[in-house]
């Protein structure tokens, strides 16, 4: 089902609404997009022959609760995303989303592509505080759902798959021709 289309929306915003955030739905998939791209743009500035990640922890620093990362092989570089620090490849080298050289690139990005700005309120980054919202409405939505529709997609830009294995949730992301342009990952964008 395409993310426009479903009920992500409303999740996020009863979600966003109960941690105090004045939402509205419209803006959901534009803070998704700019979360995915700005990570994307981060790490096409980063890439190296070894892996590379940045990571969103929760506010407390305690624990590392979504990751993109990029790799080099043998035609070029691949993107991918996931909120399992096991999926990332072995010797991966990571970079937190509150390192001041990261979240300067992705916040610039987001702010000139999306015209997204949150204002810390009391030193606190509500930006970051968002995107934990908003990632963690994704994993109850696809809790809901994984029966019925296990499948949210924006076109050429990502598709999340949510599956249960031995009663877990597992959601994949399968970055799209927006994303991967900013590894240059040229062999995977389909033309």
């Amino acid at each position: 089902m395409k993310f426009d289309e479903s009920a992500i929306a409303t999740t996020v915003l009863q979600n966003m609404t109960e941690a105090g955030f004045s939402w509205n739905t419209d803006w959901t998939p534009r803070y998704f997009k700019g979360l995915l791209e700005s990570m994307a743009v981060y790490l096409g500035t980063v890439k190296e022959d070894a892996p590379k990640a940045v990571y969103l922890s929760d506010e407390k620093q305690e624990k590392k609760v979504f990751f993109a990362y990029v790799t080099k092989e043998e035609n070029g570089y691949s993107l991918g995303y996931t909120f399992n620090e096991e999926d990332l490849p072995e010797g991966t080298s990571l970079v937190s989303y509150d390192d001041p050289v990261a979240n300067a690139v992705m916040s610039k990005f987001t702010l000139t592509q999306y015209r997204m700005v949150v204002t810390p309120v009391d030193g606190r980054d509500l930006t970051k505080v968002g995107y934990l919202v908003l990632l963690d409405s994704i994993k109850q939505y696809m809790r809901t759902n994984v029966g019925i529709d296990p499948v949210l997609e924006i076109p050429e830009f990502v598709i999340i798959k949510g599956a249960v294995e031995n009663d877990k949730l597992t959601v994949s992301f399968e970055p799209g021709a927006t994303l991967k342009q900013h590894v240059k990952d040229d062999t995977a964008v389909e033309g």
